[in-house]
C-alpha cells in the first residue's frame, strides 16, 4: 500500500470517489491535508507576472527580466485560495474552490492494482463504461463508479487512475462528423481517385468515411464525395433542404431541382474554404512581429468565415442523411468497419517520422 493512497479496495468494487488521499475524500476540504506530504503546487491563472518552471523550483519573472523564486508554501496558498494542482510524490490532487475535485494515482502507487497488461483492466475492474482515445492513451471509463483507468498503448504500461466525478460521454458520431472527415483527407483521397490507400493514416482516413457513409446508407467514399446517392427519387426531408436553398434568392420558389450539382458544389466550396480556415495549422508559434500579425488577421478573418459556414455545414448535413441518425463508435466498429485505431495518434507519429 502507498502511504497517501490505497487503491486497492478498487479491486472489489469501491468507487473512486470512496477512495481517501492522504486521509481526505474527494469533496473534503484540501486544507486538511497534511502540508508535509505536499511536494509541488501550481496555482490556476492567471497569474501576476509570468511565471517559469526551473529544476522542479518556480519562478516570477519581474518586471526587470530577474527571476524571484515563489516558495512551494506560498504556491499551496495560492492553490488552496484559488484551485490548481497539489502533489503528493506521485499523486496529484486537483483542488477547486478549495475542496478535493479529482484525484490522479500514477507510478508506484499503482501496484498494488496489478495490471500488467491492457486486458487486466477489464479483468480486475469490470467492464468499463466506454473506452476513450486519445494521442495514444486509451481511457476506461467507469462512468457509476467515478473511475478512470488509462492505458498507454505506447509503452504498454498502465498511465494513470483518476478518481471524483467523471463527465466523460461515449460520442455519437453522424453526418457532422463524417463531413469534418472529409474535409480533412478530400484533396488527399480525391488525388488517389477514391481507392482506399493501401496503408498509413490516410487509409484509416479513408476507412472512417467509408463507416460512415455505410452506416448512412450513402455508398462509398467516392460516392459522397460525388454526392450521387442523391440520384433518383428524392425523400421529402432533402428535398425541403433545395427548397430552402433555393428560397434564399427567390423566395416562392416550390422546386427541388439539381440536387447532386447542388451537394457537390456545396461541398467543394465547404473544401477549400476548409483550406482558407486552417492555414496557419501547422504553425505553433512565430516570434517575428510582422508575420504574427499576419497570422492574428487570418486567423480573424477565419474566424468570420468559419461561424458563416455553419448554415453550409447544416444544408450539406441534412442532404446527407436528414434524419440526423448517429452511431456510438463500438457500433460503428462491430458494424460498419470504423478503424478501431488512434488516428490522430498515428498522424502525429508520422510526422515524427516514427
Amino acid at each position: 500500500m502507498h502511504p497517501v493512497i490505497d487503491l486497492s479496495p478498487l479491486l472489489s468494487g469501491m468507487a473512486g470517489n470512496a477512495i481517501s488521499v492522504a486521509g481526505i475524500l474527494i469533496g473534503g476540504r484540501a486544507e486538511a491535508l497534511a502540508v508535509e506530504l505536499v511536494t509541488g503546487a501550481e496555482e490556476a491563472g492567471p497569474f501576476d507576472g509570468a511565471r517559469v518552471f526551473r529544476d522542479g523550483t518556480v519562478f516570477r519573472k519581474a518586471v526587470d527580466g530577474t527571476l524571484v523564486e515563489i516558495p512551494l508554501s506560498r504556491r499551496i496558498e495560492g492553490v488552496l485560495a484559488r484551485g490548481g494542482n497539489l502533489w503528493l510524490g506521485p499523486v496529484t490532487v486537483s483542488v477547486l474552490n478549495g475542496r478535493i475535485a479529482r484525484v490522479f494515482v500514477r507510478g508506484g502507487a499503482l501496484d498494488v492494482l496489478e495490471i500488467h497488461g491492457e486486458t487486466d483492466i477489464e479483468k480486475r475492474c469490470g467492464a468499463a463504461s466506454g473506452i476513450e482515445r486519445s494521442f495514444g492513451t486509451r481511457l476506461y471509463h467507469y462512468i457509476d463508479r467515478q473511475l478512470v483507468v488509462a492505458w498507454e498503448a505506447r509503452d504498454s504500461r498502465l498511465a494513470f487512475v483518476a478518481l471524483g466525478p467523471d463527465e466523460w460521454k461515449e460520442a455519437r458520431l453522424g453526418a457532422p462528423e463524417l463531413l469534418s472527415e472529409l474535409m480533412w483527407s478530400f484533396e488527399d483521397l480525391a488525388r488517389n481517385g477514391w481507392v482506399e490507400p493501401s496503408s498509413g493514416s490516410q487509409r484509416t482516413r479513408y476507412r472512417r468515411v467509408a463507416a460512415l457513409a455505410r452506416a448512412l446508407n450513402l455508398g462509398t467514399p467516392g460516392e459522397v464525395a460525388t454526392g450521387s446517392f442523391l440520384q433518383g427519387d428524392l425523400t421529402p426531408a432533402r428535398q425541403r433542404v433545395l427548397i430552402e436553398l433555393a428560397r434564399t434568392v427567390i423566395p416562392e420558389t416550390e422546386s427541388a431541382q439539381f440536387p447532386i450539382q447542388t451537394y457537390e458544389r456545396l461541398l467543394r466550396h465547404r473544401v477549400k474554404a476548409e483550406a482558407v480556415i486552417g492555414f496557419n495549422r501547422s504553425v505553433l508559434e512565430c516570434s517575428i512581429p510582422v508575420l504574427a500579425g499576419v497570422m492574428s488577421a487570418q486567423e480573424s478573418v477565419a474566424t468570420s468565415l468559419r461561424e458563416s459556414l455553419n448554415v453550409v455545414d447544416d444544408w450539406l448535413c441534412r442532404l446527407m442523411d436528414p434524419d440526423g441518425r448517429t452511431f456510438t463508435e463500438a457500433d460503428l466498429i462491430a458494424q460498419f468497419g470504423w478503424p478501431d485505431i488512434d488516428v490522430r495518434h498515428q498522424e502525429a507519429a508520422e510526422a515524427w517520422g516514427e
